[in-house]
């Protein structure tokens, strides 16, 4: 997992749910995350919010373990 993933995973593990828009120059990262099943992108009527998903909360448990290592 390279920084800007971890980065966002912990912001999400932190929040649960941000708006899209906080991550304005993302869209590859996001897509990828997406793909891997660590986040959900869910539309609604303020915007597109961004949440992650219980694989994504692991992997960024996991990420802070190893850097803390």
């Amino acid at each position: 997992m390279n920084i800007l993933e971890s980065h966002i995973l912990s912001r999400l593990a932190a929040k649960r749910h941000v708006p899209a828009a906080e991550f304005p120059n993302c869209a590859g990262t996001l897509a990828l995350l997406i793909q891997d099943g660590c986040i959900e992108r869910q539309s609604g009527e303020l915007g597109d919010v961004i949440r992650i998903t219980d694989k994504g909360l692991q992997q960024s448990v996991d990420s802070r373990a190893a850097g803390s290592s």
